[in-house]
């Protein structure tokens, strides 16, 4: 597992981030104290979490496939 560099702090005081698991790249978020380290996506190429500091939603990139030049903006509920 390696962590990818550019975490992102929201307002709400949480941190987005993403880590390399294999092929799959997972984005997390945790507490600016480091508490509550809890795993958002898994078994997708997952990048680049921003936070929507007005509506408190992430938004994220989605590949196809690992070095796909296909991908989704996904928009997530911070839950």
């Amino acid at each position: 597992l390696g962590a990818f560099p550019h975490p992102k702090w929201g307002k709400n005081d949480w941190i987005l981030f993403t880590i390399a698991n294999g092929d799959y790249r997972e984005i997390y978020r945790i507490k600016s104290n480091g508490d509550s380290l809890t795993q958002l996506t898994s078994g997708h190429p997952d990048l680049f979490p921003e936070w929507d500091n007005k509506l408190n939603r992430i938004i994220f990139n989605r590949q196809v496939y690992l070095g796909s030049p296909s991908s989704k903006i996904m928009i997530a509920d911070f839950n």
